[in-house]
């Protein structure tokens, strides 16, 4: 809540305090106050238009191929569930039951302090 409050009170009540000192604006302290305005509505700008096209490039990629008539290649995400399906496949046929299964422990990594290094500790080890 008090993010846009926060947010609302600079801009209406802090930002036009700081150039009180200044009286009645010279032509060239003005000219500044316009470039800064200026160059604040561009960056935000290119930040409002950017960032959802940013995030949607997947699914814009994904559009253009649908359109294209060419299927949509897999994701890396994808790509791993078909080896894994594919190992297990395999592992299957040789009559080879996996022993274990390694799952990373999401909670121990973010608050170890070892955080991003591998360390056996983050694992939770299971019988399959």
């Amino acid at each position: 809540m008090c993010n846009a409050s926060c947010d609302l009170s600079s801009v209406i009540i802090v930002w036009p305090c700081l150039s009180l000192p200044a009286g009645v604006f010279p032509k060239g302290y003005f000219a500044f106050w316009v470039v800064i305005s200026l160059i604040w509505g561009v960056m935000a700008s290119i930040v409002i238009i950017g960032m959802p096209l940013w995030e949607g490039r997947f699914i814009f990629r994904n559009i253009c191929y649908g359109l294209a008539g060419v299927p949509v290649p897999p994701t890396q995400q994808e790509k791993f569930k078909l080896l894994e399906m594919r190992v297990a496949r395999l592992e299957e046929a040789a009559g080879i039951a996996p022993i274990v299964n390694v799952e990373p422990d999401v909670d121990k990594i973010a608050t170890s302090p070892t955080s991003g290094s591998f360390s056996t500790h983050a694992f939770t080890v299971s019988e399959a």
